[in-house]
């Protein structure tokens, strides 16, 4: 992979749109990074009062400073640190909560002789920075718009106050979970373009292998929502375009990719169960109604992640399932 992204980079780096992404990228880390690097000497985290700051950061701790099989070194006893099934700090991350980032971080924090904490914020700009290049993919090849406006709605994502919001407030798993869910998108969106030739499919597999890693190991519960959302697409995608031959190979060589990504990761689906029984069992604060519009694009009324009033629940049920069939209805005709 590593090979192939130097000779592709080498042959195409020069092009405009690549220049130009390159571009937006350093104008958002100069946008995001100077006010943290302005603030003290070192690296330093910028938070705004979110808890998930000290959440990663103790979980770098954990996986920087025990092994997996210490069982008596951890501050605290099983009475206290249960959770469910996860008996120990270790366990818990591994296999309920956002294990990738917190690895990430200890791995940082290794080689650059950082204390987790510091490395919070500017891991969340890293991580949105490597997502700009996936939201070009993104309008390219799954909304199919043009190189121009593509490259726009990359800055546009680059330097909004949500995506400034997402980094502050210490969401590295939400982060990390975009990138998967864009990965996800395209590679499905070309498997199917690849569908109607001769060459062989494998090598999107993987690909694919490393985008449900990255969402089993942000948020693994996110799995569900996202193959909940993907599998009527493609197959949408193939009726309007007439590709029903296609769906057999494409569904063969994601679930082999899913498949392989469980058996290499079997911690991180196993407690997916278990999750959203816990979701269940303690009140997040999420009073949205799941199986409702709202509920699925994370529309609420206010900061409390109150839900939509029932006058606006409807109408913009009613709006978006309008807008969605007459899109439908449209590729048809073309």
């Amino acid at each position: 992979l590593g090979l192939a992204t130097l000779r592709s980079l080498a042959r195409n780096f020069w092009r405009p749109p690549a220049v130009l992404l390159v571009g937006i990228m350093a104008i958002a880390a100069w946008f995001l990074l100077s006010p943290m690097a302005a603030a003290g000497r070192g690296v330093t985290s910028s938070s705004l009062g979110s808890c998930d700051h000290a959440d990663y950061a103790a979980g770098a701790r954990v996986l920087l400073e025990f092994s997996k099989d210490d069982r008596i070194g951890m501050l605290g006893l099983s009475e206290v640190t249960r959770i469910g099934s996860a008996e120990y700090f270790f366990d818990f991350w591994l296999r309920l909560n956002h294990f990738t980032p917190s690895a990430l971080i200890a791995h940082q924090s290794a080689i650059f002789g950082l204390e987790p904490y510091r490395l919070i914020s500017v891991t969340a700009v890293v991580l949105l920075l490597l997502n700009i290049p996936l939201v070009f993919f993104l309008a390219r090849v799954a909304a199919g718009v043009r190189v121009g406006v593509a490259l726009f709605i990359a800055a546009l994502y680059a330097i909004s106050p949500l995506s400034a919001y997402a980094v502050h407030q210490g969401g590295l798993g939400q982060l990390l979970a975009a990138q998967g869910i864009a990965l996800l998108v395209v590679i499905t969106a070309l498997l199917f373009r690849e569908a109607r030739s001769e060459r062989p499919l494998w090598s999107w597999g993987l690909m694919l292998c490393a985008a449900f890693w990255l969402l089993a190991g942000s948020y693994n519960f996110i799995l569900i929502v996202c193959l909940a959302q993907v599998v009527p697409w493609v197959l949408g995608r193939a009726l309007v375009k007439r590709q029903i031959q296609s769906i057999k190979p494409v569904a063969l060589v994601m679930s082999v990719a899913l498949l392989l990504c469980i058996a290499l990761f079997w911690p991180r689906f196993s407690g997916i169960v278990e999750r959203f029984q816990l979701l269940a069992e303690y009140d997040y604060g999420w009073r949205v109604p799941l199986f409702a519009w709202d509920g699925w694009l994370g529309l609420v009324s206010d900061v409390y992640l109150e839900p939509l009033g029932s006058f606006w629940q409807p109408l913009l049920m009613l709006g978006l399932g309008a807008g969605w069939l007459g899109w439908l209805w449209r590729a048809w005709r073309q």
